[in-house]
């Protein structure tokens, strides 16, 4: 195993899983690219388009970009160096697509630790992940609230 993607939005559930990558890296040396994947729903907003909308959007972008530098100072505090990624879409087709394009081994990402049904409801990021990457995926799991 060589590069590992670690799916990172800021939560407790993916910090759990940047927790155990950066355990690993110490022990294994290993190519880290953290990714963030904002998703701002597809519609036609024209005429629509309320104030404070973009203020909005920008906001919550400029969040995207601090959850990646905080994940990135984390690892670099403990002396690894890795590489932060902001890509924009549907997050686990997104997340796919990048670790096809980008030869990664193993993408590591973080679960609330909700399974069946609820996972089937939700359709959380973690699921569709294991469902649908052909790259191998490790969930980290964390006590359902």
């Amino acid at each position: 195993m060589k590069k590992v993607l670690l799916a990172y939005d800021g939560s407790e559930n993916s910090g759990k899983a940047l927790d155990w990558l950066a355990d690993f890296a110490k022990q294994l040396p290993v190519e880290i690219v953290i990714v963030n994947v904002f998703h701002f729903p597809d519609t036609q907003w024209g005429d629509y388009l309320v104030s404070g909308m973009q203020q909005a959007v920008d906001g919550l972008l400029r969040r995207a970009q601090e959850v990646l530098k905080e994940a990135k100072d984390k690892f670099s505090e403990l002396g690894l160096t890795v590489e932060t990624v902001y890509l924009d879409g549907a997050p686990a087709s997104e997340i796919i697509r990048y670790a096809s394009a980008e030869s990664i081994d193993l993408i590591v990402c973080g679960s609330r630790g909700q399974g069946g049904f609820k996972a089937l409801m939700l359709g959380s990021v973690a699921h569709n992940l294991v469902t649908f990457s052909p790259i191998p995926v490790l969930v980290i799991r964390s006590d359902a609230s």
